[in-house]
């Protein structure tokens, strides 16, 4: 009669030392895909603010199509508090069918907020439905005064924007204090003050995205910059007048 061989004393399991080797190279391999992970969630959060930019050009067109080729004011007495004039002025266009009192109550404004941000509150941070606005306008979106000095209280004709497809009006900006909004305006003197510096380094600008930022043009067109290329914008890209002939 055959009799089996022993079986071995020998489990077919991990040992301690093998379970180590395979926890340290987990480690490794998620330290090395964490920042790859980042990246690739900054780029989907900017391509979503470059598409909410792209909407509120949108926005922008069809409300100076209907009010007398001009934009909204930037600041003044608006509509739905808590919202800048031109975010509430385009609220409105863009949500004909709602009544004022269920704007007020309801504050849509989920295009006017870009994804992916840590904006402190007065306990900790908001929570991104309750962010109203993180874009500012530049001094393109500023009327002019009768000396031609931008005024965010007046409305600017679009026909005094010298080229459009060269001139910024919105830009990804910081929070303005522990607010849920941004700053309603940066002009130049304070928007200059933040070219070619870094994310950390800014002040208004928010290099937000892997140290980039998101701006849109007055033809509609939106493009992320980072801090070399937003370091060569000139005063004119951010006024939209008084372009030099040769200015290319």
């Amino acid at each position: 009669m055959h009799t089996p061989a022993p079986r071995s004393s020998r489990q077919s399991a991990f040992t301690l030392i093998e379970l180590l080797v395979v926890i340290v190279i987990i480690a490794i391999l998620a330290t090395a895909a964490f920042p790859i992970y980042g990246i690739i969630k900054d780029k989907a959060n900017s391509s979503n603010s470059r598409t909410n930019l792209r909407s509120i050009g949108q926005a922008l067109a069809l409300y100076q199509g209907q009010n007398n080729l001009a934009y909204p004011a930037i600041q003044g007495n608006a509509a739905i508090p808590e919202l800048d004039n031109w975010v509430s002025e385009l609220v409105i266009a863009l949500n004909p069918e709602l009544t004022i009192e269920e704007l007020i109550s309801e504050k849509p404004t989920d295009i006017f907020v870009s994804q992916g941000l840590r904006w402190k509150s007065g306990g900790g941070f908001y929570d991104e439905e309750e962010l109203l606005n993180t874009y500012a306008a530049t001094d393109a979106l500023a009327g002019l005064d009768e000396n031609g000095i931008p005024d965010p209280e007046l409305k600017r004709r679009v026909a005094t924007i010298e080229q459009p497809a060269e001139t910024i009006i919105l830009v990804e900006a910081k929070q303005a204090s522990n607010n849920p909004f941004c700053e309603a305006w940066l002009d130049w003197d304070t928007a200059s003050t933040d070219f070619g510096r870094s994310a950390e380094d800014t002040q208004s600008i928010d290099l937000r995205y892997s140290e980039e930022v998101n701006v849109l043009f007055a033809d509609g067109r939106c493009i992320s910059m980072d801090a070399e290329t937003l370091a060569k914008v000139e005063e004119w890209n951010w006024s939209g007048n008084r372009y030099p002939k040769d200015y290319r």
